[in-house]
């Protein structure tokens, strides 16, 4: 690399898009499916759970979906909030066993560890990448 000349061409590299498929899915799909399950759901089974949990959470993916549709930060900060819950759904959901017996550790252990790998890590991998198309 040298001095560049008044008038000379800069180096041009192609532009290579980030991939986004994931955050398509993510935003088109995933988020706004979960938030009709859920709202179904509530609408369904009546219940103080659903009224007060359910229903404002399904109304928050609705309203992180706003957020990532659009490209604002608060959406990409706020997506952390449903990656974290589904993750601790996920972890809790159907453990057998009584609360600190050594089946139930390890299966809550297992879980953990999968979790961390198969979908916290990758997520985090994947949306600090893409943190720079959200303003």
């Amino acid at each position: 690399m040298g001095i560049q000349q008044v008038g000379e061409p800069e180096e041009i590299r192609p532009y290579k898009p980030l991939g986004t498929k994931w955050l398509w899915y993510w935003t088109y799909l995933h988020l706004p499916i979960g938030s009709l399950i859920g709202l179904i759901y509530s609408v369904v089974q009546p219940s103080v759970w659903g009224v007060f949990v359910v229903v404002p959470f399904a109304i928050f993916q609705l309203i992180i979906v706003y957020g990532l549709d659009r490209r604002r930060r608060w959406g990409w900060r706020l997506n952390w909030i449903i990656i974290v819950w589904e993750s601790f759904y996920f972890i809790l959901s159907n453990l057998t066993g009584e609360i600190g017996s050594f089946e139930f550790g390890v299966q809550f252990m297992i879980r953990f560890i999968l979790i961390g790998l198969v979908w916290i890590l990758p997520n985090y991998i994947y949306w600090k990448k893409r943190a720079t198309l959200f303003n």
